[in-house]
């Protein structure tokens, strides 16, 4: 893996920037984590590597926001498994669904594109959810100005992404995409689903970062649907040990084996004695370059989370 790639936060997954970074020193200093806040983290079955306090609660993992609530709660423990292709305990639920998608006015165009590219990507599946922007119907892919007219309309007009702080302009929508602060040490940031099962509702991007550095744009849509995935319920793919698409010379594991939010294997996907699927969307980091299509375990695993036509043991 190259020295420069970051981690997808994509979640958050948002991808924190790693230290040797040449702009590393243009961020703030971050404010201190308490020790209490740690516990609790370590808790949950993350690591407290690594921890960034945002205003809406933490960040672990490179890209996943916790909030200070989702910290104290109990979930039932559970032996995690150390295999590929993973999901939390908490899944979207209500399934067949639509899960609308809307944008704050301040997201630019092309993340804009990428969003319904990813989301494309995901209802090429046919999968019992559905993926749409709100205000415009399903999307079905065509979000570059690349690849023919969009199904979306433009942040702030009738349909798009509406305007505030946060928010979709009250449109709604399950999951609202916004820029994340001109400081944020990472690429993007997600959460997972609610205790209720739905999934969870905000996606903020760096997109100062991704865009004045060029970022290639199927890299950008990979890390939306990288995203995405984290919001309806995936954990990193080699949340066991980072390093196998982060790089470095030691195992680098997220969490714990046990309790937490879950790492629970997703039968039919390879274990981690096998080839590790070294080109799934869920891996923790990405370079500026790279473009990350559903691989067939990666398929596997969405079929057998939400396609009711397929048998499958959750």
């Amino acid at each position: 893996m190259k020295k420069h790639a970051l981690m997808i936060a994509a979640a958050f997954m948002s991808v924190v920037y790693f230290a040797c970074h040449e702009d590393a020193g243009i961020f703030d200093e971050q404010p201190r984590v308490s020790p209490e806040i740690l516990e609790l983290i370590a808790d949950q079955g993350f690591s407290t590597d690594g921890v960034l306090k945002l205003e809406e609660g933490y960040l672990v993992e490179g890209d996943i926001l916790m909030t200070e609530e989702q910290l104290r709660s109990r979930p039932m423990s559970m032996r995690v498994p150390m295999e590929e292709q993973y999901h939390t305990f908490n899944l979207v639920n209500a399934v067949p669904r639509t899960i609308s998608v809307d944008f704050d006015r301040k997201v630019d165009q092309v993340i804009v594109d990428a969003t319904i590219d990813a989301l494309a990507r995901y209802n090429s599946e046919q999968l019992a959810l559905d993926f749409a922007v709100a205000g415009a119907g399903n999307a079905s892919g065509g979000g570059s100005s690349n690849s023919g007219a969009s199904d979306a309309k433009p942040p702030g007009t009738p349909g798009g992404g509406g305007g505030g702080n946060g928010g979709g302009g009250g449109t709604g929508a399950d999951i609202i995409i916004s820029k994340a602060p001109r400081n944020a040490q990472y690429l993007a940031s997600a959460g997972f689903p609610t205790s209720g099962g739905d999934p969870h509702n905000s996606i903020k991007v760096n997109q100062d970062y991704l865009l004045s550095n060029n970022w290639a744009y199927n890299t950008i849509v990979s890390i939306m649907a990288h995203e995405i995935g984290h919001c309806i319920g995936f954990r990193h793919t080699d949340w066991y040990d980072r390093s196998l698409s982060c790089g470095g010379s030691s195992p680098q594991n997220e969490g714990q084996e046990t309790s937490g939010v879950g790492a629970t294997h997703i039968p039919g996907t390879p274990s981690k004695d096998d080839n590790v699927d070294g080109n799934s969307f869920m891996l923790s980091c990405i370079g500026p370059n790279i473009n990350r299509p559903f691989t067939n375990a990666d398929r596997t695993a969405l079929s057998c989370l939400y396609d009711t036509s397929t048998p499958c043991t959750k």
